[in-house]
């Protein structure tokens, strides 16, 4: 999945940010897909159950990985494998996998996680948690989160796995939070009949998430209790909480599948030729599909017939931040600058999103590069805004010095390429930029102040 970037090449994935997409910008070997309508959506659906839980705030991050598998490591974020949410058999197993893991942060199993991994270089903690099918931020946040690629270590996954007692206890709070919205324990029990069908495979062929999630078949004994108990109805998940996730699915499918597979079901579809798979859930709308079929056209290239669709999608449905969102991707990539910039100011109209800023100064600086020099400034603007919430994303830093620097607001570039230096672990850098910062002449005060607060903060270290 590693692409080298380019400046607008028509498989760059601007809706989905993968940090290892982003290289040569950020130097991480592994990424999370950020998308701004993903993750609120699927926040969105899991919040009733966090507060519930007592927890003040959610974070879901999703990890570019086929396998089945969903894990917590401290603060407030749930991590959830792609694998898992296109492999789900419904809404209510998601969500129970959701309930499960919120489990685990309101009984506090995730903070000996964190701290054992807390001070870890960079490198090595992605290469263990790859290895264990788990990922954590730990002090470092989202820029030290994902999924390496390569084999995995037995010893490190071993390291990493939930204790019995801890899995007891996370899906006794997730049957309680199911409860409290009134959905049913059924998703999670089918889910865990499959997974408990695993112990008697080979442990190469087990799931990440049998291994790093043990004691399959006694708690499959009790979910299966619950839902005798209570049913397998799910009054707590609307119809609009439905279509809600089936769009979210559809999105990350067109986006993690090969397009002449998404296109061809498409056809299918229509033509009312469903088979097996595409007749199971999710049920698609024909607003659904056009979405889908307009990423799946983006990603082969075929940016007109993408711009089509996105179009009458726009114009269908004007208060949709997330198609003026990814329209102004497609034209972004067109290189139909002025249009891109005004999409993704019409998405900003409808609601602050940190992501839609970055794809924004993306856009400006490629209107500033055509000769509108102004633009430099309003980039940087667009920037910053998206760091006041994505403070430890290290392409964004990089972005920002980019647009700092053209700009000539040189000791500014040299601060964001220091807090880009802080983000990647590479200590010597952050202090040479934030040397570099102090010794510029006519430096703003402010900026100087923070680069002071950089060298302290690495006094004594290497």
């Amino acid at each position: 999945m590693r692409l080298k970037q380019t400046l607008f090449g028509i498989f760059h994935l601007f809706s989905l940010f993968v940090f290892f997409l982003c290289a040569p910008l950020s130097t991480a070997s592994a990424g999370l897909i950020r998308d701004t309508e993903l993750e609120r959506g699927l926040e969105m659906l899991a919040w009733p159950m966090a507060q519930e839980a007592g927890l003040s705030s959610l974070r879901i991050r999703i990890v570019p990985n086929d396998s089945y598998n969903a894990f917590v490591v401290g603060g407030d974020t749930v991590y959830v494998h792609t694998g898992l949410l296109v492999k789900a058999k419904s809404t209510a197993e998601i969500l129970g996998v959701f309930a499960h893991e919120i489990g685990h942060l309101a009984a506090g199993h995730a903070p000996r996680r964190a701290e054992a991994i807390k001070d870890a270089n960079l490198t090595t903690t992605l290469a263990t948690l790859a290895a264990a099918a788990l990922a954590a931020s730990g002090a470092s946040g989202d820029a030290a989160v994902g999924v390496a690629l390569g084999g995995y270590d037995r010893a490190n996954r071993n390291y990493l796995q939930l204790s019995r007692h801890d899995e007891s206890v996370a899906d006794e709070w997730a049957l309680r939070l199911l409860e409290s919205q009134d959905i049913s324990a059924s998703g999670l029990s089918d889910f865990m009949r499959r997974i408990a069908g695993e112990r008697a495979l080979p442990e190469t062929r087990q799931s990440d998430y049998y291994l790093s999630h043990p004691g399959a078949g006694a708690r499959l004994l009790v979910f299966e209790d619950h839902v005798r108990d209570h049913g397998t109805h799910s009054p707590g998940i609307s119809d609009d909480d439905e279509a809600v996730m089936t769009r979210l699915i559809g999105k990350l499918r067109a986006f993690t599948e090969p397009p002449s597979q998404t296109i061809g079901e498409i056809k299918r579809l229509r033509a009312g030729k469903t088979t097996k798979s595409s007749a199971a859930w999710p049920v698609f709308s024909e607003t659904d599909l056009a979405y889908r079929e307009a990423i799946a056209h983006y990603r082969r290239g075929a940016l007109a017939k993408s711009d089509a669709l996105m179009h009458d999608l726009r114009k269908q449905f004007p208060d949709d931040q997330y198609f003026h969102e990814f329209g102004g991707d497609v034209l972004l990539s067109r290189l139909d600058i002025d249009e891109a910039v005004r999409a993704y100011q019409n998405a900003l109209a409808l609601g602050d999103a940190p992501l839609i800023e970055f794809g924004l100064g993306r856009a400006l600086l490629a209107k500033a590069d055509r000769g509108d020099s102004a633009s430099y400034g309003r980039a940087a603007q667009a920037f910053e805004r998206a760091a006041k919430v994505e403070r430890r994303w290290p392409a964004l830093q990089r972005q920002l010095a980019i647009a700092f620097g053209r700009d000539g607001q040189l000791a500014k570039a040299d601060l964001a390429l220091a807090n880009e230096a802080l983000l990647v672990r590479d200590k010597a850098r952050a202090k040479q930029m934030a040397q570099r910062v102090i010794d510029r002449d006519n430096a703003p005060k402010e900026t100087v102040n923070f680069a002071n607060d950089i060298l302290f903060s690495l006094q004594g270290t290497q």
